[in-house]
Order: C-alpha cells, then structure tokens, then sequence
C-alpha cells in the first residue's frame, strides 16, 4: 500500500490486495472509520534537473505522488511505469495527461506487449540514460527490477533513490523482521540511495520470510 495522492486536507491510499488485512481495507464502505499511525521511517529527498522514475506494477503509486512534488519543484520529469499487462498500469491516464509533452516524457512498456514497448521496464531505460543527461533517478517497484536500475545508475553516475518493501511487523525498528544487510527499512527505509544498497549483498536478490529466513526472490 502507498499513499498516491495528498492535497490540501486530503490524501489517497492505494492498497492491493494481497492478504487479511488489505481485504479488510477493500471491504470498507464510505464513512467506516480506519487507525493511522505514522509517519514513520523515511521519504524521497526532491532534487532539481532532470528526474527519471522508475516505477515497476504497483510501485507506480508511490512515485505518482512524488512526481507532483518533482513539478513543484521545476524539475522536468521522465516517467517510466511497467506492468505485466496493460489493464495493470496504475493511474496510466492521469499519468500521461501529465507528463506526455515536453520538457516531460511518458515511457511505457508491459510484459505481454499489450501496451507501450514488450519487455520489462529497465528493457527500455538503458537507451534512454543512455542518449539523455539525467540529475537522479528515483525508483519504486519489484526489488529485482530496482537493482537493475541501481546498477545502470551506478554504471551512468547517476544517483538514485529506491523505496523498498519488506516484512514490517513493528514498523518502528524494534523486532528485526524488515532487515536489509545493516539496515532495517522501517526505521532507516523505506527510501535508500544507490551508495547505500551499493554494500547490500542481497538487495533485489534475496528477501526474508514471515519466520526471519533469507529466501531468494
């Protein structure tokens, strides 16, 4: 789940469901009261220039919001979203209204080639850094898919931010079970630089399960 909207007094949070809870969420009805607690851990630092985001299945959510505070910020943004198929492609429209004209540009691609390019997302991105000069990278989405753009911006000196997702059980740093190499992505997370997860060895490579155990993605 992400927060995809915030203005003024009101704020917009996507959930997919995937487990007890989010299908607790989805079945709430207008007007049933919910707890928050927050914020905790981290956010996406806005740097001017030039902005690639990265945004791979339902990551796109979280960069959507980030994307508005880029425009705040006058900086001119290239939107990448993947999914592995079109009707997947999270707030596409809105997404394209946006930023489909210059100095912005809208990049799409799907698995199955039913929208945009046929490929993963990082398929199309090396061209891309490769004929453009970009100041950061900002990335949200499957960890595999964010390690092959941590590397490219590695490869293209370009740094980037990644948000990550992991196991949160205590969401405040205390039971371990989000921990990633020396960090633990509740509390030093969720967003991480590319100099961070440079000494992570199982970044985008292997996650832990509900019991604390590495297992590969």
């Amino acid at each position: 789940m992400s927060i995809s909207f915030a203005e003024r007094n009101l704020a917009g949070v996507s959930v997919e469901q995937v487990g007890e809870a989010t299908r607790a969420l989805h079945a709430l009805r207008p007007g049933d009261p919910i707890g928050v607690r927050g914020p905790l851990g981290n956010h996406f630092k806005i740097a001017t220039g030039k902005a690639l985001l990265a945004g791979g299945g339902t990551g796109v959510a979280s960069l959507r919001l980030l994307s508005r505070e880029l425009l705040r910020a006058g900086s001119s943004v290239t939107f990448a979203i993947g999914a592995r198929t079109r009707s997947e492609l999270l707030f596409r429209n809105s997404i394209e209204s946006t930023f489909s004209h210059p100095p912005h540009d809208v990049i799409a691609s799907t698995d199955d080639g039913s929208y945009g390019s046929k490929g993963l997302v990082t398929d199309v991105l090396e061209n891309v850094v490769r004929r453009e000069v970009f100041s950061s990278i900002y990335t949200c989405g499957p960890e595999p898919m964010m390690r092959k753009v941590v590397e490219m911006g590695f490869k293209h000196n370009i740094p980037v931010q990644a948000s990550l997702e992991r196991i949160m059980k205590c969401g405040i740093g205390i039971c371990g079970s989000c921990c990633l190499g020396p960090f633990l992505v509740c509390k030093d997370g969720p967003v991480f630089s590319s100099d961070q997860l440079r000494e992570v060895r199982e970044f985008g490579l292997m996650k832990r399960d509900h019991s604390g155990r590495l297992v590969r993605f």
